[in-house]
């Protein structure tokens, strides 16, 4: 099935209304959440899709801690659970917030995972889904990949181990999983290979970019994204592109390389694809360009500049313009960064509708304080 036929099946055709847009955000205000500290300072996790539930934790006696509350000033945030600092050595947290700010989930690459319901005040262990169809091998534990950022769906990859020594050829298979949180339903499961068991998921999970493929996580329907970067070759002639991640409807694919052609390897290029009408749009181009926050349904890009912990997010919409969402020094606590989450290493978040980006500065003495900038 062509791109440009994934692209309607998952609800972009010609005759259906067009995409809403990014929300313009001419003016934006900044909003201390929480005095400066030097020590027990918040550090932002995930902010719901709408901008006004935000899960922030806290580092207590050895302990992460992690609390729910309201993007407004002086919110009293409700304790939803704790994990070691420990567990966190090689990879930062990974978290959601609902909407309603009713459900929250957190954990950790690989597991465990947690979810909590404001109902019922419980905090309980993700399980990691079954394989229905089981490939040849030995099972190894499954391991959490992603979640989405409106904390309704987690990623899972399990690996099956097959020794020489049982008379078939050594080999590993393996399969991925997309659950759904709530009632750890399965939604899609399917046999990938090993440089697909962490592909990239849309922020309402109803997509995945993998290397070589866009996917729809509802219907199963999956296409090549070959054509695209044929494409896109032929335009920008001997570095090829790579795919990063795709808006939830299917309709765009943001593509990055690393090497402008002319022996720049550093010069970050940024393109926007649209597998509806076969045409892409440079997002941006520059050395400074560190990661990709949001995908929108209509094309528009929120994107990361800047050399750590200095830096600029930035957002482009579907129409070319650009703006300056915030420019400022954040709290690098860990040295990690994971392509998937390029803002974890910078302790910053952008909601799905790209109006609110929380985020905890420096500031000089007094320790860091956590910070919204919204749109006014």
């Amino acid at each position: 099935m062509s791109l440009g036929a994934v692209a309607i099946a998952i609800g972009t055709a010609a005759c259906t209304p067009p995409p809403a847009a990014l929300p313009s955000c001419p003016a934006r205000q900044e909003v201390q959440l929480e005095p400066a500290d030097p020590v027990t300072f918040s550090l932002p996790r995930a902010v719901s899709s709408n901008g006004r539930w935000i899960l922030i934790s806290r580092a207590i006696d050895g302990q992460l801690v992690f609390s729910v509350r309201t993007a407004v000033t002086g919110s009293a945030p409700t304790v939803v659970g704790e994990m070691p600092q420990s567990a966190f050595t090689s990879s930062p947290p990974w978290a959601s917030v609902a909407d309603d700010g009713t459900s929250a989930a957190f954990g950790v690459g690989g597991g465990p995972l947690y979810r909590w319901e404001r109902g019922t005040g419980a905090t309980e262990a993700v399980a990691a889904p079954a394989v229905v169809d089981p490939p040849p091998g030995v099972p190894s534990p499954a391991h959490l990949v992603d979640l989405s950022a409106d904390g309704r769906r987690a990623m899972w990859a399990q690996g099956f181990f097959v020794d020489e020594t049982a008379g078939q050829p050594y080999s590993w298979s393996y399969v991925l999983s997309v659950t759904d949180i709530a009632s750890a339903a399965i939604v899609l499961q399917r046999p990938v290979d090993l440089a697909d068991t962490s592909p990239a998921m849309s922020t309402g999970g109803s997509t995945l970019t993998t290397r070589t493929d866009l996917i729809d996580v509802d219907s199963g329907v999956m296409a090549p994204l070959a054509p695209a970067v044929a494409q896109l070759l032929d335009e920008y002639p001997v570095a090829p592109f790579a795919p990063v991640n795709s808006s939830d409807n299917g309709r765009f694919t943001l593509f990055m390389r690393i090497n402008d052609g002319t022996g720049g390897i550093n010069m970050v290029t940024y393109v926007v694809y649209d597998h509806a009408s076969g045409s892409w749009s440079e997002v941006a181009r520059a050395t400074d360009l560190i990661g990709v926050e949001l995908v929108a349904d209509d094309g528009a890009v929120v994107y990361v500049r800047g050399d750590a912990p200095a830096i600029s997010i930035l957002a482009r919409a579907a129409d070319g313009t650009r703006h300056q969402v915030v420019s400022t020094v954040l709290n690098p606590t860990y040295p990690v960064i994971d392509p998937r989450r390029p803002l974890t290493h910078h302790w910053a978040m952008t909601s799905s509708d790209g109006r609110t980006v929380l985020y905890s500065a420096q500031v000089p003495v007094l320790g860091s304080r956590l910070t919204a900038s919204r749109c006014s």
